[in-house]
Protein backbone atom coordinates (compact mmCIF):
# COMPACT_ATOMS: atom_id res chain seq x y z
CA UNK A 1 0.00 0.00 0.00
CA UNK A 2 0.91 3.78 -0.53
CA UNK A 3 2.72 5.72 2.20
CA UNK A 4 -0.66 7.96 3.32
CA UNK A 5 1.75 10.83 3.58
CA UNK A 6 2.81 10.59 -0.08
CA UNK A 7 -0.85 10.19 -0.18
CA UNK A 8 -1.94 13.50 1.67
CA UNK A 9 0.68 15.23 -0.22
CA UNK A 10 -0.31 14.49 -3.63
CA UNK A 11 -3.75 15.11 -2.78
CA UNK A 12 -2.71 18.86 -1.27
CA UNK A 13 -0.60 19.76 -4.45
CA UNK A 14 -3.69 18.57 -6.77
CA UNK A 15 -6.15 20.85 -4.24
CA UNK A 16 -3.47 23.78 -4.20
CA UNK A 17 -3.08 23.13 -8.15
CA UNK A 18 -6.67 23.24 -8.52
CA UNK A 19 -7.25 25.88 -6.11
CA UNK A 20 -4.89 28.18 -8.06
CA UNK A 21 -6.42 26.91 -11.47
CA UNK A 22 -9.99 28.18 -10.42
CA UNK A 23 -8.44 31.34 -8.20
CA UNK A 24 -6.92 32.02 -12.03
CA UNK A 25 -10.10 31.50 -13.93
CA UNK A 26 -12.09 33.66 -11.41
CA UNK A 27 -9.95 36.16 -11.61
CA UNK A 28 -9.17 35.94 -15.33
CA UNK A 29 -12.87 36.03 -15.62
CA UNK A 30 -13.33 39.16 -13.15
CA UNK A 31 -10.46 40.98 -15.09
CA UNK A 32 -12.39 40.39 -18.48
CA UNK A 33 -15.61 41.94 -17.14
CA UNK A 34 -13.90 45.03 -15.64
CA UNK A 35 -12.44 45.66 -18.98
CA UNK A 36 -15.69 45.55 -20.64
CA UNK A 37 -17.01 47.40 -18.21
CA UNK A 38 -14.54 50.13 -18.70
CA UNK A 39 -14.85 49.91 -22.53
CA UNK A 40 -18.96 50.23 -22.22
CA UNK A 41 -18.38 53.62 -20.11
CA UNK A 42 -15.55 54.54 -22.59
CA UNK A 43 -18.02 53.85 -25.49
CA UNK A 44 -21.01 55.58 -23.47
CA UNK A 45 -19.21 58.92 -22.67
CA UNK A 46 -17.73 59.02 -26.36
CA UNK A 47 -21.51 58.50 -27.14
CA UNK A 48 -22.15 61.38 -24.88
CA UNK A 49 -19.31 63.72 -26.28
CA UNK A 50 -20.50 63.22 -29.86
CA UNK A 51 -23.91 63.88 -28.89
CA UNK A 52 -23.48 67.39 -27.32
CA UNK A 53 -21.06 68.15 -29.49
CA UNK A 54 -23.72 67.20 -32.73
CA UNK A 55 -26.16 69.67 -30.28
CA UNK A 56 -23.62 72.58 -30.23
CA UNK A 57 -23.63 72.42 -34.01
CA UNK A 58 -26.77 72.57 -34.42
CA UNK A 59 -27.24 75.01 -32.28
CA UNK A 60 -24.66 77.34 -33.93
CA UNK A 61 -26.04 76.24 -37.24
CA UNK A 62 -29.79 77.73 -36.01
CA UNK A 63 -27.98 80.45 -35.18
CA UNK A 64 -26.23 81.29 -38.38
CA UNK A 65 -29.54 80.45 -40.36
CA UNK A 66 -31.81 82.82 -37.57
CA UNK A 67 -28.87 85.95 -38.71
CA UNK A 68 -29.00 85.55 -42.06
CA UNK A 69 -32.61 85.50 -42.18
CA UNK A 70 -32.83 88.06 -40.11
CA UNK A 71 -30.49 90.13 -41.93
CA UNK A 72 -32.45 89.40 -45.20
CA UNK A 73 -35.74 90.32 -43.16
CA UNK A 74 -34.55 93.83 -41.69
CA UNK A 75 -33.06 94.52 -45.71
CA UNK A 76 -35.95 93.87 -47.24
CA UNK A 77 -38.23 95.95 -44.68
CA UNK A 78 -35.86 99.20 -44.42
CA UNK A 79 -35.35 98.70 -48.65
CA UNK A 80 -39.59 98.44 -48.96
CA UNK A 81 -39.93 101.53 -46.00
CA UNK A 82 -37.71 103.37 -48.41
CA UNK A 83 -39.36 103.05 -51.19
CA UNK A 84 -42.75 103.99 -49.50
CA UNK A 85 -41.28 106.98 -48.22
CA UNK A 86 -40.22 107.58 -52.15
CA UNK A 87 -43.83 107.05 -53.03
CA UNK A 88 -45.46 109.46 -49.94
CA UNK A 89 -43.33 112.00 -51.68
CA UNK A 90 -44.22 111.54 -54.98
CA UNK A 91 -47.86 111.34 -53.51
CA UNK A 92 -47.98 115.00 -52.52
CA UNK A 93 -46.43 116.06 -55.64
CA UNK A 94 -49.66 114.82 -57.67
CA UNK A 95 -51.33 117.39 -59.84
CA UNK A 96 -51.42 118.25 -63.37
CA UNK A 97 -48.10 118.16 -65.40
CA UNK A 98 -46.09 117.36 -62.15
CA UNK A 99 -44.45 114.53 -63.82
CA UNK A 100 -42.14 117.04 -65.93
CA UNK A 101 -40.34 119.04 -63.33
CA UNK A 102 -37.17 118.11 -62.72
CA UNK A 103 -37.63 117.09 -59.08
CA UNK A 104 -40.30 114.78 -59.59
CA UNK A 105 -38.32 113.20 -62.43
CA UNK A 106 -35.51 112.58 -59.62
CA UNK A 107 -37.82 110.85 -57.45
CA UNK A 108 -39.13 108.81 -59.78
CA UNK A 109 -35.56 107.83 -61.07
CA UNK A 110 -34.64 107.08 -57.33
CA UNK A 111 -37.94 105.19 -56.61
CA UNK A 112 -37.20 102.90 -59.75
CA UNK A 113 -33.24 102.59 -58.63
CA UNK A 114 -34.90 101.35 -54.71
CA UNK A 115 -37.12 99.30 -56.53
CA UNK A 116 -34.76 97.53 -58.14
CA UNK A 117 -32.76 97.12 -54.65
CA UNK A 118 -35.79 95.84 -53.56
CA UNK A 119 -36.68 93.10 -56.27
CA UNK A 120 -32.85 91.75 -55.48
CA UNK A 121 -33.79 91.61 -51.53
CA UNK A 122 -37.28 90.28 -52.36
CA UNK A 123 -35.26 86.98 -53.92
CA UNK A 124 -33.13 86.46 -50.98
CA UNK A 125 -36.13 86.54 -48.71
CA UNK A 126 -37.82 84.12 -50.96
CA UNK A 127 -34.47 81.60 -50.56
CA UNK A 128 -34.18 82.17 -46.74
CA UNK A 129 -37.85 81.64 -46.39
CA UNK A 130 -40.21 80.08 -44.81
CA UNK A 131 -42.72 80.21 -47.64
CA UNK A 132 -44.90 82.42 -45.55
CA UNK A 133 -42.61 85.11 -45.44
CA UNK A 134 -41.17 85.18 -48.98
CA UNK A 135 -44.69 85.10 -49.85
CA UNK A 136 -45.88 88.23 -48.24
CA UNK A 137 -42.28 89.98 -49.52
CA UNK A 138 -43.00 88.90 -52.88
CA UNK A 139 -46.56 90.58 -52.35
CA UNK A 140 -45.10 93.96 -51.21
CA UNK A 141 -42.69 93.73 -54.19
CA UNK A 142 -45.57 93.30 -56.80
CA UNK A 143 -47.70 95.78 -54.86
CA UNK A 144 -44.94 98.12 -55.16
CA UNK A 145 -43.96 97.64 -58.35
CA UNK A 146 -47.51 98.21 -59.92
CA UNK A 147 -47.81 101.84 -56.94
CA UNK A 148 -44.79 102.52 -59.43
CA UNK A 149 -46.74 102.23 -62.47
CA UNK A 150 -49.24 104.16 -61.09
CA UNK A 151 -47.23 106.77 -59.35
CA UNK A 152 -45.89 107.61 -63.49
CA UNK A 153 -49.61 107.49 -64.59
CA UNK A 154 -50.66 109.93 -62.15
CA UNK A 155 -47.67 112.20 -62.19
CA UNK A 156 -48.08 112.13 -65.90
CA UNK A 157 -52.26 112.94 -66.11
CA UNK A 158 -52.81 116.09 -67.49
CA UNK A 159 -56.77 115.84 -66.59
CA UNK A 160 -56.93 117.69 -62.72
CA UNK A 161 -59.86 114.82 -62.06
CA UNK A 162 -57.52 112.49 -62.74
CA UNK A 163 -55.10 113.68 -61.20
CA UNK A 164 -57.31 113.62 -58.21
CA UNK A 165 -58.42 110.02 -58.69
CA UNK A 166 -54.76 108.43 -59.39
CA UNK A 167 -53.94 110.50 -56.27
CA UNK A 168 -56.57 108.96 -54.18
CA UNK A 169 -55.64 105.49 -55.45
CA UNK A 170 -51.82 106.05 -54.40
CA UNK A 171 -53.32 106.96 -50.82
CA UNK A 172 -54.96 103.68 -50.54
CA UNK A 173 -52.01 101.48 -51.96
CA UNK A 174 -50.07 103.17 -49.84
CA UNK A 175 -52.27 102.50 -46.83
CA UNK A 176 -52.43 98.81 -48.17
CA UNK A 177 -48.78 98.67 -48.30
CA UNK A 178 -48.37 99.53 -44.90
CA UNK A 179 -50.63 96.77 -43.34
CA UNK A 180 -48.67 94.20 -45.59
CA UNK A 181 -45.55 95.39 -44.52
CA UNK A 182 -46.97 95.17 -40.68
CA UNK A 183 -48.27 91.61 -41.73
CA UNK A 184 -44.45 90.49 -43.34
CA UNK A 185 -42.86 91.92 -39.74
CA UNK A 186 -45.25 89.89 -37.86
CA UNK A 187 -44.63 87.06 -39.58
CA UNK A 188 -40.82 87.84 -40.06
CA UNK A 189 -40.67 87.50 -35.77
CA UNK A 190 -42.54 83.98 -36.28
CA UNK A 191 -39.88 82.84 -38.60
CA UNK A 192 -37.23 83.96 -36.30
CA UNK A 193 -38.90 82.75 -33.24
CA UNK A 194 -39.41 79.53 -34.70
CA UNK A 195 -35.80 79.10 -35.06
CA UNK A 196 -35.15 79.72 -31.73
CA UNK A 197 -37.55 77.31 -30.20
CA UNK A 198 -35.44 74.60 -31.94
CA UNK A 199 -32.35 75.43 -30.32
Amino acid sequence: MADPSLLLTTVGVAGTLAGSGLTGFISARLERRKEAAAERTQLRQEQAADRVHIREQKIEHYRWRRDRRQSAYVDFYAKSQELLLLFTKLHVRVQPGAGESEATRQLLQEADEVNAALHKLTAVVNVEGPRNVSNQASLIQTRLSLLMASAVRALNSSDPGEAIDHRDQLQQSIETLTEAQTSFLNLAHAALEDIETLN
